[in-house]
Formats: C-alpha cells, sequence, structure tokens
C-alpha cells in the first residue's frame, strides 16, 4: 500500500511591522477677530484670525503652546513671528529659541523675527484656512505675529497697520538650580479656558473668544470648522482606501497579501479610525449648533451630555489609531484582504464622505440662515434706530419753534414794556421840571408812575428766561476751545495771523546763541486786561543758561513718589485726582516723602494725558488748572517737591494740513507741519531729520526748529511761574537727543528731573543676557548728552531684577567688574531706581514685576544709591507693603544713604545677594548692609551690626548705636 501523501502545510503567517505616519492632531477653531485688510487689488477683503493658547498649569517649567488659524484666501502664507521676551517692552521683536521653532522655519533678514509656512486645510466650505502651531516654552510674555503671502505678489496682512500682539499667561519661574520654600511664580491653577480669557489679544484690543457658553456664532463655526476637518478626513480615508483597494486586488486568490498591500491597508485602517473620530466630534458641533440655534438653549444639559458621550467615542477611535500607529505592525488574514479586494472596506470609506458631505451641507445651510437672522436683525435695528433719531429730530424741531415763539413773545412784550416805560420817565420828568408848587399838587401822579416802573421791573425779571445750568464734562478728542485765562504778560506766543514770521526749517546748533523773542503786541479788551492783572502770574523773563537753579538730584536724600497709576483720571467719575492728592499732602509728609511726581497736566487726547495738544490748557481728566495750583501749593506747605510729567517728543494736532494730514495745530502754539520731524510719514512733516526713535501713534516734534525750542522753553517757564513745578519728569526721551533736553532743563530751575529713556535689555532669544552693559551706557549716553542736567530710571536695574527673581539667579546682581549691574553701579547720583511704574504695573502691566517679590526688590532699591522711586499702588492699595516701605524710608533717612553712596558687594551667588552701604564710596563710613535671597546669610562680625528690620527673603542690619 502506497505511503499516504503528506498535506501541503501552509506556512505560518507572519506579522509585518509598517511604518505608518501619525494622525494629524486637530484643535478647534476660536475666532477672536474679525480683519479687514485692503488688498493690493484695491478689493476689501474680509478674513479672521483665529488664536487658542494652552498652559500647562501648575507644573514647574510649564510650556505654553499656540495655535495660529487664519481664512486669508491666499494658497500659500508664512507666520512672520517673533516672541517677547520677559524684561522687553511689549512692542519688541525677539528670536524664539531654536528649540522652539517649527520645521522648517527661516530667519527673516532683520534678525528679530521668523517666518514658518502654514498648513492649509481644505474643506470646500465658504472658505478654506491655514494654521500653525507653536510650542513657546516657557519664557517669553508674548508673541508678535503678522502674515505674509508666500509667492510673487509678497503682500503682507497685518492688524489695522500693527502687528497682531499675544499676551502669554504667566509660567512658572524659571532657575537653573530650583529650591525648597521658595515662592515660584505659577501659571493659573485654571487651564485653558481662564488662562485665555485673562490673556488679552490686541487684535484691535478685543478679548480672545471664550471656549464655553451658548454663543449661536460660535456654535456655527465650530461646527463649520469640524465639519471642515471631518471631510478633510473622509476624503484621506477615502484615497488611502482605493490605493489599498488596488494593492488587495494585485494579489493573486488564495495568496497571502504582499508588503505593498499590507503597508496600504494599514495606512487606510487608520485613515478611517481618524475619520470615524473627526466624524463623530464634527456630529457632535452640530448637534450643539442646532440645539443652540433652535431648541433656545432649553436642551443644551441633554447636548452636553450628548457630546461627552460621543467624545468618549471619538476617543476611543483616536486610541484605536493611536494604538495600531504605536505597534506599527497589522495582521491581514484571508478574510481581511478579501474585504479589500471585494471593495466591501472602499464602500464604508465612501459612506464617510457621503455622510461629511451631509454635515457639510448642514453647516453651509445653517450659517446661510444665520447670516440671513443677523440680516433681519440688522434691519430690524436700523429701522428702531431711524425711527428714534426721527422722532428726536421731530422733538428737537418742535422744542426749537417753540422756544422760538417763546422768544418771540418775551421780545414783543419787552418792546411794550420798553415803550411804557419810556413814557412814564417822560412825564415823571415832566414833573420833575416843573416849580415847586406843581410839583406838590402832583405828588400822586409821580407816586403812581413810580409804582408803575417798578412794577414793570418786576415783569422784566420774572419775564427772563433761566440761566442753563452748567453741563457736565465729557471727555472728547476734539480741538478744545481757546483758554478763557489771557496769556500773562511776559510769554511770548505768536497769535494765529498771517502777520506773524515764523522761521524756516534749519538745523539748531546752539541755544544760548538764539536771538531774543520778539515781542508780540497783546490784543486784549479792557476787561479781560483787569482779569489778568487780577490772576495771572507774570512769567519772569528768560534767563541765560547757567543762570537758573540747577539740581536734578535734589538734595541729594530724596524720596520720589510716583503720585498716581493708569486709573488716576478715571477716580471718582474724573477730574478728582489733585483734590485727592491735595488732601494727602500732610500724610505723604509724614510717610517721609520728599518729592512726587504729577501725572501729565495739559489737554490731551487720551484721558491719561500722554497724548497733550494745547499745551497752556491745564484744564485735564485728573482736574482744573487751579486744582493743581492748590494742589502744589498744599505739597510745599508740607516739604515736598512737585516734578511736572512733561510730554515733549509729541504733540497731537487739531487740523489736517493741506495735505490731508494731521499737521496744523491750534491753541497758543499754532504750529505747522515744520515742526514735525520729516522722517515721520505719517504726517508729512517738513522739518529736520529726527534725532531719536520714533512714537508712532502722534507726530514727532522737530526740537531742533529754532522757534519749536523757543516756544517750548517759554511754555515751561510759563508752567513752572504759574502752578509752581520745581522739576520734571521727562516722556520717552528716547525720541530726541538729549542735547535739546540740556536746552530745556537750562531754560528752567531745576529742583529735580528724571528722563524716560526705556530701551530693551539684551537677550540670547527669549533669556536675559548677563552682561546688560550696553543697554546700561546708551542710558548714560543719554544723560551725557544731556549735559547732567537730568537724570534717568534704571531700566538696566529693572530689568536685571526680573531675571533674578524669574529665574532666581541671584549672581546676575553683580557685573563683571563686581559692582551693581545698572545705572545704580555707574552713574549712582543719576540713577532713579524702581520697580513699577503706571506703564509696567497698573492696569497696563506692560512689564509688571515678579509676582510676589515686590518687597525683596523694595528692599534692595531702597538701600542702594540712587534715588529710589515708590510706585502709588504699592503704598496705598498693597497694605502688605504699605507697612515694610514706610520702615526702609525710615531707615534710609536714620542712616543717611544717599544718592552718591557706596556699595560693596559681599555676595552675589545663585539664591543669595548681600552688600555693604557706605556713605560715600566704599571709603565712606559704613551705614548698612542687606540681603536678599532664599539662603540664609548673616555679616561675620556682629559685635558691629546689629538687626534692623526683616520681611520674606530678605533682611537688612544698621551699624550698631552706641
Amino acid at each position: 500500500m502506497p505511503a499516504p501523501v503528506p498535506k501541503k502545510v501552509r506556512p505560518k503567517k507572519k506579522k509585518m511591522v509598517l511604518k505608518v505616519p501619525p494622525p494629524p492632531v486637530e484643535v478647534p477653531w476660536h475666532a477672536t477677530h474679525e480683519h479687514k485688510a485692503l488688498s493690493h487689488t484695491d478689493v476689501d477683503v474680509v478674513a479672521r484670525v483665529g488664536v487658542r493658547v494652552e498652559t500647562e498649569a501648575g507644573s514647574m517649567n510649564a510650556a505654553c503652546k499656540v495655535r495660529v488659524e487664519t481664512d486669508l484666501p491666499v494658497d500659500s502664507l508664512l507666520l512672520h513671528w517673533g516672541v517677547v521676551p520677559r524684561g522687553a517692552r511689549q512692542d519688541q521683536w525677539a528670536l524664539p529659541s531654536p528649540q522652539n521653532r517649527p520645521e522648517g522655519t527661516k530667519e527673516y533678514g532683520d534678525g528679530k523675527a521668523v517666518q514658518t509656512a502654514m498648513k492649509k486645510v481644505s474643506g470646500g466650505l465658504a472658505s478654506d484656512f491655514g494654521y500653525v502651531e507653536l510650542d513657546m516654552g516657557a519664557a517669553p510674555v508674548g508673541l508678535r505675529f503678522c502674515l505674509k503671502e508666500n509667492g510673487d505678489k509678497n503682500r503682507w496682512f497685518d492688524n489695522r497697520g500693527g502687528d497682531f500682539y499675544i499676551k502669554l499667561p504667566e509660567t512658572t519661574a524659571l532657575s537653573s538650580q530650583l529650591y525648597a520654600g521658595g515662592p515660584p511664580v505659577r501659571a493659573s491653577d485654571a487651564a485653558g479656558v481662564a488662562n485665555m480669557d485673562a490673556a488679552t489679544m490686541a487684535m484691535g484690543n478685543a478679548a480672545v473668544a471664550a471656549l464655553v457658553g451658548v454663543d449661536v456664532d460660535g456654535a456655527i463655526a465650530e461646527m463649520m470648522r469640524k465639519a471642515a476637518l471631518a471631510l478633510e478626513a473622509a476624503k484621506d480615508a477615502q484615497k488611502l482606501s482605493m490605493e489599498a483597494t488596488e494593492a488587495a486586488q494585485e494579489v493573486p486568490a488564495n495568496r497571502e497579501a504582499n508588503t505593498k498591500a499590507r503597508r496600504l491597508i494599514a495606512q487606510a485602517v487608520i485613515a478611517k479610525q481618524n475619520a470615524e473620530a473627526a466624524a463623530v466630534e464634527a456630529q457632535s458641533a452640530a448637534d450643539k449648533a442646532k440645539a443652540v440655534r433652535d431648541a433656545k438653549f432649553d436642551d443644551l444639559a441633554k447636548v452636553a451630555q450628548d457630546a461627552a458621550n460621543e467624545k468618549a467615542n471619538a476617543d476611543k477611535a483616536k486610541a484605536a489609531a493611536a494604538e495600531n500607529d504605536l505597534k506599527q505592525t497589522m495582521e491581514i488574514d484571508e478574510e481581511t484582504l478579501k474585504a479589500w479586494r471585494d471593495k466591501s472596506e472602499l464602500m464604508l470609506t465612501e459612506q464617510a464622505v457621503t455622510r461629511a458631505g451631509e454635515l457639510e451641507t448642514f453647516a453651509m445651510e445653517a450659517q446661510k440662515q444665520r447670516i440671513e437672522e443677523v440680516e433681519r436683525e440688522r434691519i430690524e435695528m436700523q429701522r428702531r434706530a431711524e425711527e428714534e433719531i426721527a422722532a428726536r429730530v421731530k422733538a428737537a424741531e418742535e422744542a426749537a419753534a417753540a422756544a422760538r415763539l417763546a422768544a418771540e413773545t418775551r421780545q414783543e412784550e419787552e418792546r411794550l414794556r420798553e415803550r411804557a416805560k419810556i413814557d412814564l420817565e417822560k412825564q415823571l420828568n415832566a414833573i420833575k421840571a416843573d416849580d415847586a408848587v406843581k410839583a406838590d399838587a402832583d405828588l400822586d401822579v409821580l407816586a403812581s408812575i413810580e409804582a408803575k416802573l417798578l412794577e414793570l421791573q418786576k415783569q422784566a425779571d420774572a419775564a427772563a428766561p433761566p440761566a442753563p445750568p452748567t453741563p457736565a464734562p465729557t471727555p472728547t478728542p476734539a480741538a478744545p476751545a481757546a483758554p478763557k485765562t489771557p496769556i500773562p504778560t511776559g510769554v511770548n506766543i505768536a497769535p494765529p495771523s498771517t502777520g506773524v514770521n515764523i522761521a524756516p526749517p534749519v538745523v539748531y546748533s546752539d541755544f544760548s546763541s538764539l536771538p531774543p523773542v520778539a515781542e508780540v503786541p497783546e490784543v486784549v479788551t479792557t476787561e479781560v486786561l483787569q482779569t489778568q492783572t487780577q490772576t495771572e502770574t507774570a512769567v519772569p523773563p528768560p534767563a541765560r543758561i547757567g543762570e537758573r537753579v540747577q539740581q536734578p538730584t535734589g538734595t541729594g536724600q530724596e524720596i520720589l513718589l510716583q503720585g498716581f497709576n493708569w486709573e488716576s483720571c478715571r477716580v471718582d467719575g474724573g477730574r478728582a485726582w489733585y483734590q485727592r492728592v491735595t488732601t494727602l499732602a500732610p500724610k505723604l509728609k509724614e510717610m517721609g516723602i520728599t518729592v512726587i511726581w504729577l501725572p501729565p497736566p495739559t489737554n490731551s487726547v487720551s484721558q491719561e494725558g500722554y497724548m497733550p495738544s494745547d499745551l497752556y490748557d491745564l484744564d485735564s481728566w485728573y482736574g482744573s488748572k487751579e486744582e493743581l495750583k492748590r494742589c502744589i501749593d498744599a505739597l510745599h506747605e508740607n516739604g515736598i517737591k512737585a516734578l511736572g510729567d512733561a510730554v515733549l517728543n509729541h504733540r497731537c494736532a487739531q487740523f489736517q494740513g493741506p495735505d490731508g494730514l494731521w499737521n496744523r495745530y491750534g491753541g497758543k502754539l499754532d504750529w505747522d507741519a515744520r515742526a514735525i520731524v520729516k522722517d515721520d510719514p505719517h504726517f508729512g512733516g517738513q522739518g529736520n531729520h529726527s534725532s531719536g526713535d520714533f512714537f508712532h501713534a502722534a507726530p514727532n516734534v522737530d526740537h531742533s526748529q529754532d522757534f519749536v525750542k523757543r516756544d517750548i522753553c517759554t511754555w515751561m517757564q510759563w508752567m513752572q511761574a504759574e502752578v509752581g513745578y520745581d522739576g520734571w519728569r521727562l516722556d520717552y526721551v528716547r525720541g530726541f537727543s538729549g542735547k535739546h533736553v540740556a536746552d530745556y532743563m537750562k531754560a528752567t530751575d531745576v529742583h529735580f528731573a528724571v528722563g524716560e529713556f526705556w530701551d530693551t535689555l539684551a537677550y540670547n532669544y527669549d533669556e536675559p543676557a548677563y552682561n546688560q552693559d550696553d543697554h546700561r551706557q546708551r542710558i548714560v549716553s543719554w544723560m551725557d548728552d544731556a549735559d547732567a542736567t537730568a537724570g534717568a530710571f534704571d531700566v538696566t536695574t529693572k530689568g536685571i531684577l526680573h531675571a533674578v527673581f524669574e529665574r532666581q539667579e541671584y549672581w546676575r546682581l553683580a557685573d563683571t567688574e563686581g559692582k551693581p549691574p545698572g545705572v545704580v553701579g555707574r552713574w549712582p547720583s543719576r540713577a532713579v531706581t524702581f520697580i513699577e511704574n503706571h506703564d509696567t504695573g497698573s492696569t497696563q502691566g506692560h512689564w509688571r514685576f515678579p509676582e510676589g517679590f515686590e518687597m525683596q526688590g523694595y528692599a534692595y532699591i531702597m538701600t542702594h544709591p540712587g534715588t529710589p522711586t515708590i510706585f502709588w499702588d504699592h503704598l496705598f492699595e498693597w497694605p502688605e507693603l504699605k507697612q515694610p516701605l514706610l520702615d526702609l524710608i525710615k531707615l534710609r533717612k536714620e542712616v543717611g544713604i544717599k544718592c552718591r553712596s557706596g556699595v560693596k558687594i559681599l555676595c552675589a551667588e545663585q539664591a543669595v545677594y548681600a552688600a555693604e552701604i557706605f556713605d560715600e564710596g566704599e571709603n565712606g563710613e559704613p551705614l548698612l548692609i542687606m540681603k536678599i535671597g532664599p539662603n540664609d546669610w548673616a555679616p561675620e562680625d556682629q559685635t558691629m551690626w546689629e538687626y534692623a528690620m526683616h520681611g520674606d527673603q530678605w533682611c537688612v542690619w544698621r551699624r550698631r548705636r552706641s
């Protein structure tokens, strides 16, 4: 019997290891700004820019991620972006760290920005959209960007002529050595939504759209985006399924799937799972949009629950896709191969495309209905507004007609009374002219006439219309009316007449060589002249340079208070701040304040005062001119000097010039375009080139013009004589040369002066550089140009303190020479130190001091040389800071620290800084020792030093008293 033939054994199927691409990460769209840009084709293009900000709340070194989306109808877009490092102004750009740049990012030519290609998503809806995702890390405080078309047109899309600015949420403190027990600065405990609400978008000053709630437009927009993503995923799945089906059909019957078929089928399966997840999320968004639109929010709770269930299903589908991708294997048996070969799987993907298409149709119809609904609402609102306006116009016309009738009636009655009065007076005169005998006979007639005259006068008084009530002041950017108070004698301001010759634009060289100001005849009425004599203070004639008081550092032991914050102009409804400071003057004296910096006093387009227009109009949102004078008088009675905030860099024009640009001024300084620097393109300046940086919001003044400098000097002299300022705080002095400042200071009496030279520190990408010598030198050079007639705010020291506390790196408080690294270490007598002001803190928060470290900052500046500045909020609105600040003021005065005192750094390590302060230089008498930082430190010689005071991570010792 023949041996049995052995059956063929099918070889065991082997698993193929296949690498498949990861599924795309989908982030919801959140529209934050309807941006309207004028393209090069002169066609208005309406596009949306959306931003999503996510943070890892509460974790050390928490990272921040940002997604930017736009539906600009451009095929290829670049995101032109940069970061705002900690310690920099918000209008500055810096390169992001290389590790935070998406793949393919290239540096732009100016070395301050990079460009990243935006990914395109095509959905077949009203418009496609592009997006890019950025990992911002934990260091930057903001993102600046604009959009650029990539191609031949090379068009730019920005935010109404400026950049888009995204303020990033506060993240945890960075440190090269973490320590226990320190108070790190952390992100908010509420992740995502709360942080986005807190982050204000600079896109037209709009807030980030809320991610929760029942906003109809937001729900429809979300539904459309989900539908677009679902359709995109379904098309991808269909394409891969077609390729997988073709590959399966190429495999002969009864044969195992080859490598190509396995790879394509694996990719198609993952694409199908992603499409299913996208479809579930799109359906959930559609259900919510339908509920919001139709159910009027009654069943939102049910929709929310359904959405949660559907999200769980979507998460399962995504998890399955991720699991397949993680394993990178897929076993394909005979049945699976057959299903792909006979197009069964392909039919499922076609059904998914159909489903996504239905969602797309529903979304488009919902959007169309919403647009029609909004248009109907707009038309109805417009109709109601027109009816209301018509009613108001009719009422006004009726009131005007009634007023005219009443006026005509009063005029007629007055005419009749006047005629009767004349007749009676004639009779009275005739009686008085007769002889005494006849007069005695007419005594009764005389009495009757006088009684009638008295009655006529009473009727006239009763018929006179009442005086209208004084209207409450309202803010307006319109040009103010000319002041009622005349120009005092000695202030030579040319009236707006054609007879005044203004010098042509010339480069100013030496103010001391200027010809004297020509006297201009004053054209005033007798009544005005009498008022002038009674109320105005005459300005002393301009003194020659060198004859004025020049004490820019004051006594050398001043304590400066910034006497306002960004909201002071709105306190108690506005115009009440001078009264508040007047009331507090005796208390300020008790606190030890010797100099106060008052807010800008002039009429301004902005309530805060930093957009001045008519410099001689001193009625501002802080109060009237008379209230300002009383305020300064009260300060002087308590031994406190008052600084005027002089905004000299720019001035808002009241009228348009012949070129249609706003470059003609009103008021007493009626300048024209020659007073504006010629390289300021927005305002058509016809002066000389600028000697500094630009302030783009208003015309930049050309200080090199003879007539401009003469007018400003005269105005500053008038300010001192009229209201009593003792010195100046000079705004934005980066905008013009310090040489001009020297001329202004030498033309006035200066008992204290400080300029705001706010420049950006040096950074290694988003990390502050250790060496800030160049930054410090720019401030010192400006003071040199000003001939030392004014000090400067020590911005360098503030920036380094930020880095010290944010990164816990106290070694930064010693420069390469072992001295303080700010201006206080180079020119201490002219350094005005501070940790916060109305720009950096208050409600603006452009560069807020690290939270929780304020007293360490004050412990540093109050014990070191320079003139320390205390911010109003910290003294009057932060109860926990008030008493420590008062104690430090008292100690500084008792031990005798001056602006010229010396410093010897005893320790500058990772977690502690200590220094000894001397009377005059390091060879003077020792005054005190201070330390800040989490590590322990104390003076070695306990017989020489005694404890004075301390706070959280700071301590001060003074010399033992006998």
